[in-house]
């Protein structure tokens, strides 16, 4: 098979773009940064502040949990849900990664499915497709902090989980469900081998800390983007809606705690299901970061996750007439 040269040279032009766009960006933001020092330091706080009172409680226990059920220390539990599994066209280590991250939130899921595609428990495709998907805001995250903490509404939380899961729910349908099946078959779900229950757990405690300080550092570096970008936009007038969305487009709890104070109204409800269906820049980039050397592709990643954006704003729309926010 040969190599057409154009491709090859059309790739290496994509790639010097990409590079020099980001460096130009990279510039500016440090720019930016300098010149609004103080106010950087200031964003810093509030990345920190949110990190340790919404992102960490809701997510590290879940880590940890998720950690240890693939790590098989809970044993070969997902093999039992093969049924809901094979109902979704997903393998068993597909369908296990799938379920552990709509239970435990970003990025759980996608980080179960670049570890399963390494050991060779699931095919590309499948990974590449499911890491939308499974890549969703824990209902900790949602509920508690979203709808208890920021809105003072726990039912909205649970009305904002409902339309994020359900959106992830048929978007997998669809696509597992009426794609042409591949003519090779998934490779089997290898059963865990037995180890040591206080090394699995230390392991877990570890590697789920380890990502904890990751998702942390994007949440702040996000923040201090966000906010320093605001700077600029004080001239000119911007809407605060204008601003929470764009906050929501980078980051999802600084988006959500920015949508909360726009008031209790059904515009804003529609803006949070949308913000809770993208996920945010922050997000998309720790998911690069667990698939990174893996040779996955994420373009349907980023194609999927305006999918469920748009599915979930529907989602709320419809629930929002059976249960209006003041009724």
């Amino acid at each position: 098979m040969t190599r057409n040269p154009r491709c090859g040279k059309r790739a290496g032009q994509d790639l010097r773009i990409g590079a020099l766009c980001t460096a130009f960006l990279s510039l500016f933001c440090l720019l930016l940064l300098l010149r609004n020092s103080e106010a950087a330091i200031e964003y810093v706080t509030r990345g920190l502040r949110i990190a340790t009172k919404t992102v960490i409680p809701a997510l590290f226990p879940f880590m940890v949990l998720s950690e240890l059920v693939v790590s098989g220390a809970l044993g070969n539990v997902c093999f039992f849900l093969r049924p809901l599994y094979r109902i979704l066209g997903l393998s068993d280590a597909g369908g296990c990664a799938y379920l552990l991250g709509l239970l435990c939130g970003a990025p759980v899921g996608a980080r179960c499915l670049a570890d399963a595609y390494k050991r060779g428990a699931i095919e590309k495709r499948e990974c590449e497709y499911l890491l939308a998907p499974a890549t969703v805001p824990s209902s900790a995250f949602l509920v508690s902090a979203v709808g208890t903490v920021l809105w003072d509404n726990a039912r909205f939380g649970v009305l904002l989980l409902f339309s994020t899961l359900l959106s992830s729910i048929l978007l997998t349908l669809f696509v597992f469900r009426t794609q042409k099946k591949a003519e090779t078959c998934a490779p089997p779900f290898a059963p865990f081998l037995p180890q040591s229950s206080a090394s699995l757990f230390a392991s877990a405690i570890r590697s789920s800390a380890e990502t904890m300080l990751t998702v942390t550092a994007y949440v702040v570096f996000f923040s201090v983007i966000t906010g320093t970008a605001e700077l600029l936009l004080t001239p000119l007038s911007v809407s605060a809606t204008a601003r929470a969305s764009l906050s929501s487009l980078l980051e999802l709890s600084d988006g959500m705690s920015r949508i909360s104070s726009l008031g209790y109204t059904k515009p804003a409800a529609l803006l949070s299901a949308f913000a809770a269906g993208w996920g945010g820049l922050s997000v998309h980039c720790q998911v690069q970061s667990v698939c990174d050397g893996s040779g996955l592709s994420l373009r349907p990643y980023f194609l999927f996750k305006v999918c469920m954006a748009l599915i979930s704003v529907l989602l709320m729309l419809l629930m929002l007439t059976v249960f209006p926010l003041r009724g």
